[in-house]
């Protein structure tokens, strides 16, 4: 039966990571499947809106404090990336998605799309000097991330195509949609992504 022993609630977002399939369920925290059974992943925090693989990692993201988390191995802590202080209160991020591709992991928020290159990240680093390195994409609510070898697909009220360049700057541009879809149905569109 799935979730029988744990008997975890309300899944936000599957993933397989390393032949394994993880589920967050918020306000439970992390679970992945052993087996038949399925095992509380502790280290992890309870409030977990997302889940994304890339870059050889396991990726969460929460609702309450806007926490990144990166998963190696199921075995091992994660090691938590901290978002800049570029708001307060800090629960302004409210972090909605994830996506990874090397070099690259991309965060939606309620405020920002955020980018934070991996060939920056070294894990030696303070949490404190992450905060430098993250740059900002786009402002606004963004719902769903899509990552290309190039940039990267943003969704929430538009949606938007960026694309890294030689340079290091990113270009972004909006997409135009049919007038049929209208904001809430764009809504309810990257909800189901």
């Amino acid at each position: 039966m799935f979730f029988e022993q744990q008997n975890p609630t309300n899944v936000t977002s599957l993933a397989v990571f390393q032949d394994t399939l993880w589920a967050a369920c918020y306000g439970k925290g992390l679970f992945y499947q052993e087996g038949q059974q399925w095992r509380l992943y502790p280290r992890a925090h309870r409030y977990i809106t997302h889940l994304a693989t890339g870059a050889g990692s396991l990726w969460y993201t929460t609702w309450m404090e806007g926490e990144i988390g990166r998963i190696h191995d199921k075995n091992a802590s994660p090691k938590k990336i901290p978002l800049p202080r570029f708001i307060t209160p800090r629960f302004a991020y409210r972090t909605s998605c994830a996506a990874a591709h090397k070099p690259w992991v991309w965060i939606g928020s309620m405020s920002y799309l955020m980018g934070l290159s991996l060939e920056d990240w070294e894990p030696w680093m303070s949490p404190e000097s992450y905060y430098e390195e993250w740059k900002i994409i786009l402002p606004g609510w963004v719902e769903a991330v899509v990552p290309m070898k190039d940039g990267v697909w943003a969704g929430g009220a538009g949606l938007w195509r960026l694309t890294l360049m030689v340079d290091g700057s990113v270009s972004f541009r909006p997409i135009p949609l049919p007038n049929e879809i209208n904001k809430d149905r764009l809504y309810g569109l990257w909800r189901g992504a």
